[in-house]
């Protein structure tokens, strides 16, 4: 079995996460991952996206207690325990089971966004800025009907774009852990 697995997703939601937090955030109705990338060790990024059942190598690593890391873990774990968990059947994931990047940097003195953390540490990968204005424009609906129903940012083009950033994430995360 891997010895670690870095994780990242991607969100939308009516709510805005800023105003009401992680938790709150996560427990929504209108919260959906659009996306979660993934890598165990050095292997290839993977991508799970919604519709999709859990990767059976992933769900094995989690329900054994493996190690999970991301940048900023407490909003993975939040997505994953109060959203993929009821909703979608995947194993619980122990606080004890996460490492987190963006506290490795706080405690280091260095950058807390992984915008910043990167280029500080002179990584050979960098976060994709294009792709940042392209997640934050899909993490909210493009507008509210009458009826309560949101309107999504959600065409092929967007969402293959959006799922190569995800994927540049766990890059970037693994090679600050490192």
């Amino acid at each position: 079995m891997a010895q670690l697995v870095t994780i990242d997703f991607e969100t939308r939601s009516a709510v805005d996460l800023r105003k009401i937090g992680v938790h709150r955030y996560a427990e929504d109705a209108s919260t959906a991952p659009w996306c979660m990338a993934y890598a165990f060790d050095d292997e290839p990024v993977q991508l799970w996206k919604l519709g999709d059942p859990l990767p059976q190598d992933l769900a094995d690593h989690v329900a054994a207690g493996g190690l999970v890391e991301a940048h900023n873990a407490a909003f993975e774990l939040s997505v994953w325990n109060l959203l993929c968990v009821p909703r979608y059947g995947w194993p619980p994931l122990s606080i004890a089971q996460c490492r987190c990047t963006m506290a490795m940097a706080a405690n280091l003195a260095l950058p807390r966004a992984l915008g910043n953390l990167a280029p500080v540490l002179g990584l050979a990968t960098n976060k994709d800025k294009e792709g940042t204005a392209l997640m934050l424009r899909m993490a909210r609906p493009r507008k509210t009907l009458e009826d309560g129903t949101h309107v999504w940012w959600d065409t092929t083009d967007k969402r293959e774009r959006l799922y190569a950033y995800c994927k540049t994430d766990v890059e970037v995360e693994r090679l600050a852990s490192k």
